[in-house]
C-alpha cells in the first residue's frame, strides 16, 4: 500500500463502525431496542443500522 492510503503512515483505514457491531449484539442477545441504542447507548447513531445475523438463534423444536 502506498502512505497516502494509510491511516497517519502506518495503519489501514477502519472500514467497520463497531457501534453497529455493538448494536446488533446488543439488540440480539439483551433485547435492548433500537431507540435506546440510538438515543441513550449510542447518543447520535440513529443513520447506523444494528449489524446483522451476528448471533445464532435457536429454534423450538
Amino acid at each position: 500500500m502506498l502512505p497516502v492510503q494509510l491511516y497517519q503512515d502506518r495503519d489501514i483505514h477502519a472500514t467497520t463502525d463497531f457501534r453497529a457491531v455493538f448494536k446488533g449484539l446488543l439488540a440480539g442477545h439483551m433485547g435492548v431496542s433500537e431507540s435506546a441504542l440510538a438515543t441513550r447507548v449510542f447518543p447520535g447513531s440513529a443513520a447506523l443500522a444494528p449489524q446483522a445475523g451476528l448471533l445464532r438463534t435457536m429454534l423450538a423444536a
